[in-house]
């Protein structure tokens, strides 16, 4: 029988019930791309022309906003824009983490309005699981889903992380799952480092062994079948070792590495027998 993850694209977002899973699988399928793209720079000049260039190409846009030095209504304006021009979802790498009527304040409100623009964000369970259960409760209100139902919001939770020393293990990855399983119309699905329903992949690397951020990832070509994965956030050998805005600029730069990203992860995917369902709780 073959694996669940080779069910094409098109055929997933017809079945599932998430309006969100049922458009990123719409976008995979018809750019034939599974990119994750992040995008880790300081100015808005930086953030729009990476997702000018790059958005063609890529299937989600993963933001760290409040590193921006010069964020203002404009740019988040702006970073819509283009998501709705070149069709990719938003990101927010926030990793919301406080008791629940802060973070619903976080989310919903506040300088960053992250609700308003950011398609997905996500969190850590470390407050306990009434952090999902705020914002999930904030995402089921009528006023969020007259606004946002049609487009679609999302969490993702962050179930386990890569950097050396964390904490985010055994219980806390029980206590992860058990959320998302309560929540399932509101949680996409986690971040993790290994398979547990199912999983978002974190720094990929293509042709290093680790970050410089102390990640525990040591991949090797294609990331993809190696690891079992289905989406990534792929860096071009081109670059090796260079900082990820710099990177990431002369990705944006180079016409070669833009049309290559999207295939890379796409053929990767296609080729490996043994995908496991990444991103989407199933259905």
């Amino acid at each position: 029988m073959s694996s669940k993850s080779h069910i094409p694209y098109s055929v997933r977002a017809s079945r599932h019930g998430n309006p969100l899973a049922k458009r990123l699988f719409q976008i995979a399928e018809e750019k034939k791309s599974n990119v994750v793209l992040s995008a880790d720079v300081t100015t808005t000049k930086e953030l729009l022309d990476l997702a000018d260039r790059l958005g063609p190409y890529i299937t989600v846009l993963k933001t760290h906003i409040d590193i921006l030095t010069d964020l203002t209504p404009s740019t988040l304006s702006s970073l819509s824009s283009l998501a709705t021009k070149h069709r990719f979802l938003l990101f927010e790498d926030r990793k919301f983490v406080d008791i629940g009527s802060t973070v619903q304040k976080q989310y919903h409100g506040g300088s960053l309005r992250i609700s308003e623009w950011a398609h997905i964000v996500n969190c850590a369970m470390l407050a306990g699981p009434g952090i999902v259960d705020a914002l999930a409760q904030t995402a089921s209100s009528p006023a969020f889903q007259t606004a946002y139902g049609a487009e679609g919001r999302a969490l993702l939770i962050l179930a386990e992380m890569t950097s050396q020393g964390s904490m985010a293990t055994g219980a806390h990855t029980e206590l992860s799952v058990r959320a998302a399983r309560k929540h399932r119309g509101f949680v996409l699905g986690f971040v993790a480092t290994r398979a547990l329903d199912v999983s978002v992949l974190k720094n990929v690397e293509e042709w290093g062994n680790h970050n410089d951020l102390s990640s525990c990832w040591r991949w090797s070509f294609p990331a993809i079948k190696v690891h079992n994965s289905s989406v990534v956030t792929p860096r071009s050998h081109e670059f090796e070792g260079q900082p990820a805005s710099q990177r990431n600029n002369e990705l944006a730069n180079s016409q070669s590495a833009r049309k290559n990203m999207g295939n890379y992860g796409w053929h990767s995917w296609k080729m490996s027998e043994d995908s496991m369902e990444i991103v989407l709780l199933p259905t």
